[in-house]
């Protein structure tokens, strides 16, 4: 994503197993997330989701990857300030009891090169940013 800009947003929603909304565990995890170009885009980013355990950040326990907007409307041809809106659904319903953490990022499939990520309300590791912490009991 050299010299390109864009910034995003999300919102989480999730089914629950139980009553209280601490003790997930999620058989989906429904994420809304709005992008919006503020320059135009000079290819069609993916994005990923990754699922870790609190502990260990690096090992996978989930992972979605999928182009924005599923492909349908692709960033090379929104307007300059445009919010683009979509909601995708990440499974989660073989994770164990623990604390897990979600992820976020964009990367070029053509290179497989993560976008940079300069800024964000949460924590940010190797070109991804965290969009939530949650336990299972």
């Amino acid at each position: 994503m050299r010299g390109e800009e864009a910034t995003a947003s999300w919102r989480i929603t999730r089914s629950c197993r139980t009553e209280t909304e601490q003790a997930l565990p999620p058989s989906t995890s429904r994420t809304w997330r709005g992008w919006r170009g503020l320059k135009p885009a000079s290819q069609n980013w993916t994005g990923f989701f990754h699922l870790t355990p609190v502990s260990d950040t690096t090992s996978l326990v989930g992972q979605l990857d999928r182009s924005l907007t599923g492909g349908v409307y692709p960033p090379t041809i929104w307007e300059e300030g445009e919010l683009v809106e979509e909601q995708i659904e990440i499974p989660a319903s073989s994770l164990a009891a623990g604390k897990y953490t979600l992820w976020m990022g964009l990367y070029s499939s053509a290179n497989f090169e993560r976008a940079a990520i300069s800024k964000s309300p949460n924590q940010i590791q190797d070109n991804r940013t965290l969009l939530l912490e949650f336990e299972i009991k």
